[in-house]
């Protein structure tokens, strides 16, 4: 049973062997991320899987995370030749009645993203905001800052973009110590 559903999550997250929904058009980045994190969320009673069939072929198939009163849309997919037929809808519609019902949930979060498909299921929209800080006088804190601007700046120009972004949603700020901290020269 447990490499049965092991096959249908990678089928899934497009990462296993055998042929299955793409939902994204690039490869996952880290392949044996969501096979290991369904493992521990299906150990756990967590996890909610479901998969549509049309004449008994998989035409959509969604992963679903519970705890504590609330329901995650972790990842979702179909097959492109279904598309007509609203698939992920059908089972969008048919995993929640299941976890509002069965599991007594009280929000459903389809997680992040402006995905159109999202205004037809909430009535409201919340916005997450962050903050990444890093500190330049560190080596870590140098090479962090790099990664983080670097990509946002590599992306742009492969993008044909020659301005100089800030990354979207991102603030750069630099922390200065209180003089109690700095060190005396």
């Amino acid at each position: 049973m447990r490499m049965r559903l092991r096959r249908r999550v990678c089928a899934v997250a497009g990462t296993g062997p055998e042929p299955g929904f793409q939902d994204r058009k690039d490869p996952e980045p880290f392949p044996k991320f969501i096979p290991g994190f369904v493992d521990r969320c299906a150990r756990d009673g967590a996890l909610r899987f479901g998969v549509l069939r049309v004449d008994g072929e998989p035409a959509a198939a969604q992963i679903w995370i519970v705890s504590n009163g609330q329901a995650t849309i972790y990842k979702l997919a179909y097959d492109e030749k279904y598309k007509d037929l609203s698939v992920g809808s059908i089972l969008t519609e048919w995993i929640a009645r299941r976890v509002i019902e069965g599991d007594d949930i009280q929000e459903v979060d389809f997680g992040a993203g402006d995905d159109t498909y999202k205004k037809d299921w909430t009535a409201e929209r919340r916005e997450r905001w962050g903050i990444v800080a890093f500190n330049p006088a560190t080596l870590s804190g140098a090479i962090g800052a790099l990664r983080h601007v670097g990509a946002h700046r590599l992306k742009a120009l492969l993008k044909g973009d020659r301005r100089q972004p800030t990354p979207s949603g991102s603030l750069s700020l630099r922390i200065h110590p209180p003089p109690s901290m700095r060190s005396a020269s």
